[in-house]
């Protein structure tokens, strides 16, 4: 299966790989199931943190990270 995402926007900043590895895990998570598109709390489940957690620490990672559409 190929991902339907472009290239650009599949690369994963290696500050983010290097410095949280359950953000790049669900990011990872995310990555492989493009097509059937797993929710939050079951992203949460499989890197074995909490919701809330993988939120406030995704919105952690990624601040800075926005490029305007």
């Amino acid at each position: 299966m190929g991902s339907t995402l472009p290239s650009s926007a599949r690369a994963i900043p290696c500050s983010i790989t290097r410095s949280n590895p359950r953000i790049a895990a669900a990011i990872r998570l995310m990555e492989s199931h493009v097509d059937a598109p797993l929710t939050i709390a079951a992203i949460a489940k499989r890197v074995r943190v909490s919701q809330r957690t993988l939120e406030q620490e995704f919105n952690g990672e990624m601040r800075g990270y926005h490029k305007p559409i």
